[in-house]
């Protein structure tokens, strides 16, 4: 039986770097930061490797960024339309004030906010940035009642 939902991942390239990223410009807190032995790797993922795991929880959720130590797997563009690519999303009450801020601590945008056409969020706002290993990030505002 399924209790409910533990958290969502992506792997990072540098662990620090990234934990920075969603604590000082999302607003996440550290939970944790630990290295994984190779053996516990090995058994869990089939990989022989040792990681390097952050957890940080924010707005309702929990993220956990892994870093995987002597990793020959090459980087993979995190393009939305890629089959398998994730996301983060998060809701906004003023996201011009968001992009600006952001902008200011060097977050690239993909585009600038625009008014979204369909769907549950019609009438809000929506734009894209990435963080430091171009995973993107998402922003939504709600439309005003």
């Amino acid at each position: 039986m399924i209790l409910g939902f533990n958290h969502f991942s992506f792997t990072v390239r540098n662990v620090t770097k990234s934990v920075e990223h969603y604590e000082k410009n999302l607003g996440f807190s550290l939970i944790s930061l630990a290295d994984r032995p190779a053996e516990y790797v090995y058994a869990v993922t089939g990989m022989n490797t040792g990681m390097k795991i952050a957890y940080l929880e924010g707005y309702g959720v929990v993220i956990e960024l892994i870093e995987y130590f002597n990793s020959d797997s090459p980087k993979v563009l995190s393009k939305s339309s890629n089959i398998g690519s994730g996301h983060l999303c998060l809701n906004v009450d003023d996201i011009y004030g968001i992009v600006k801020n952001l902008k200011e601590k060097g977050v690239k945008f993909l585009g600038e906010p625009v008014c979204i056409p369909a769907g549950t969020n019609k009438g809000g706002y929506v734009v894209y940035s990435l963080d430091p290993d171009e995973i993107v990030n998402e922003f939504i505002q709600a439309p005003k009642i």
